[in-house]
């Protein structure tokens, strides 16, 4: 114990060198599972499988540490932690930005969790382990690669978006940034090491890149190799300036005469704006983590309406779209976690950018350098598209190598808080990943007309993850789709939807379609005649539509309660409402009747 608590750790290790084996193992787990793992079938294909690989692969590696390192990025990572957690306190909806949101869980505080354990794992790791863990990182890449190459030729199925190959992340965009970030990783491998096996690497994520058709990450990719090149020595600063210049000139170029052209374009710009606007309402500590999909459904402006239409029409479908992430991970921040959290991740981004300079000079330039294009990799993917977490986590592991500090005196207590928080993160995770598992098979019984194992399977999702929307909606359907097969059993049924959808409503009071589901449940528990539920449906669809004044579902459903309730004026107002948000007349037949 007295040689542990000495100030000369480097000599130990993060680990003894029989543990060595056991601790590059749960590298490989959470990198190459982490990145590999995906499952189209399931209900939330793009986090929870990796999500706790992620975890599991850290927490097995943790659990081999007997020391722990500081960074030079400490007091920036702390309080970007903190002011999270200060924003998730305080957020519109708490359990969203507890789980992250049910579209894409990539930013809240479980996830945010996850990273800092990755960078302080980074932070910690000595040089045999750390080039295990890049190792892993380069296989990731090949294989990530060879799946978009081969979806993009058609010879593997089901892993086109619209023309784009989307690997193993379950969209072409998220594989963009996972490819930027990783190439800078096999390309310094490939040169310092002469790898053949790392060119390979290097070649297939390149192809698998442009199978992908992602612009920004192409873009950010070349900025990731250049900046891999400038710190470890190979390009000169004025070759470097001159590349730069000739780059963003071209860059801007392209961009200029594109940008609000396209779908993605034009929304893209809309997202900004109205991520803008967000940020303006709760400037100090924002929304709350991973809450932009309900910021953006009270700001979306009808310009997103008409870019998220088709044919530049507002459309009941345009109305439906959401997007999770502001597509700019600065505004993204400014509007969720406020001026304080957006202070404090400029300050992380400043604290690395130190790092990669003493890089530079450093005994390990090479390994710094790749962690730093990495890093710039992944920061310039991130002003376009969303980051998924297989790649937050890597960059998360490579940012605390690149900004480790020099060895000291590690606390076995501190140690044994860092082993015991990862597993416990591991066990949230897989419980998570778990409760997905039961969503989609509460989908799957549900079609089959097994209701009541349909609505087992959804109680059990929801168990798992309580107050997580999305299950709690799943379950609340469950029990709808059993009402309308089993007449006899229809009000006690209906009931019990009301309770399911009432708790929804009141945890997650910002969420319009939490009040959507709560009214909805409301109008078919009154068998359409209880006035004292249907005025209920009423003012729950009058507040859904408060939550998000552009979406066609709460004026459509107020049309069917004023028929329900015979009230003239209402059916007027609902009516109006829906024309304006689909841009077009609603007749008579956009009204269906409730059974005489």
């Amino acid at each position: 114990m007295a040689q542990r608590s000495s100030s000369k750790q480097e000599p130990l290790g993060f680990c003894a060198p029989s543990a060595a084996p056991i601790a590059s193992a749960g590298l490989w787990i959470a990198f190459a599972g982490g990145f590999l793992a995906f499952s189209p079938w399931l209900a939330l294909p793009f986090a929870p499988a990796k999500e706790f690989l992620l975890s599991l692969g850290l927490a097995w590696t943790w659990a081999s540490a007997r020391r722990d390192a500081g960074s030079t990025a400490d007091a920036p990572m702390a309080l970007l932690l903190g002011s999270v957690l200060v924003s998730a306190w305080i957020s519109i909806d708490r359990p969203q930005s507890l789980y992250g949101d049910s579209r894409q869980p990539f930013y809240g505080v479980l996830q945010v969790l996850l990273y800092a354990g990755a960078f302080r794992l980074g932070s910690s790791m000595d040089e045999r382990l750390a080039e295990s863990g890049r190792r892993a990182l380069v296989g990731a890449l090949a294989a990530m690669g060879c799946v978009a190459v081969l979806q993009f030729l058609e010879i593997l199925p089901g892993g086109l978006a619209s023309g784009r190959a989307i690997s193993t992340t379950g969209n072409p965009a998220f594989f963009g940034a996972c490819a930027a970030t990783l190439l800078p990783v096999a390309l310094s491998a490939a040169v310092s090491r002469r790898s053949a096996a790392a060119w390979l690497a290097s070649a297939a994520g390149a192809a698998g890149l442009a199978a992908s058709g992602s612009r920004g990450a192409a873009v950010a990719a070349a900025a990731g190799a250049a900046c891999w090149l400038l710190v470890s020595g190979r390009l000169k600063p004025r070759l470097w300036i001159a590349a730069a210049a000739l780059g963003l000139g071209a860059a801007a170029a392209v961009g200029g005469s594109r940008l609000g052209r396209g779908y993605g374009d034009a929304m893209r710009v809309e997202l900004w704006r109205a991520a803008a606007r967000a940020a303006i309402a709760r400037p100090v500590f924002g929304s709350g983590p991973d809450t932009f999909m309900l910021s953006l459904r009270k700001f979306k402006s009808e310009r997103y309406l008409v870019a998220a239409g088709e044919n530049g029409k507002k459309s009941e479908r345009s109305g439906r779209i959401e997007q999770s992430s502001a597509h700019n991970d600065l505004l993204q921040a400014a509007a969720t976690l406020g001026a304080i959290g957006l202070a404090a991740y400029a300050w992380l981004a400043a604290a690395l950018a130190f790092a990669a300079v003493r890089a530079a000079a450093g005994p390990d330039r090479e390994a710094g350098a790749a962690a730093a294009g990495a890093l710039a990799a992944a920061f310039l993917a991130a002003k376009t598209n969303p980051v998924p977490p297989e790649a937050c986590v890597a960059a998360a592991w490579l940012a605390g190598y690149l900004a480790r500090a020099a060895p000291r005196a590690s606390v076995p207590a501190r140690i044994a808080a860092f082993k015991i928080g990862s597993a416990a993160l591991c066990a949230v995770f897989g419980a998570f990943a778990w409760s997905n598992l039961n969503a989609h098979a509460a989908d799957a019984l549900a079609k089959a007309g097994r209701h009541t194992e349909a609505i087992a399977k959804a109680e059990a999702a929801a168990a798992l993850a309580p107050a997580f929307f999305p299950w709690e909606l799943k379950l609340a359907e469950s029990i709808v789709r059993a009402a309308e097969a089993d007449p006899a059993r229809r009000e006690e049924l209906a009931r019990r939807a009301l309770t399911v959808a009432e708790t929804a409503a009141a945890r997650h009071p910002g969420n319009p379609q939490s009040h959507e589901l709560y009214g909805t449940a409301a109008f078919f528990a009154s068998g359409f005649k209880d006035r004292d539920l249907l005025e209920l449906a009423l003012r729950e669809m009058h507040q859904a539509s408060s939550l998000d004044p552009h979406h066609p579902y709460p004026p459509r459903r107020r049309m069917e309660i004023a028929e329900a309730l015979g009230d003239a004026s209402e059916l007027a107002r609902a009516r109006a409402d829906y024309e304006r948000t689909v841009g077009g007349a609603a007749n008579a037949s956009d009204v269906p009747r409730p059974p005489e």
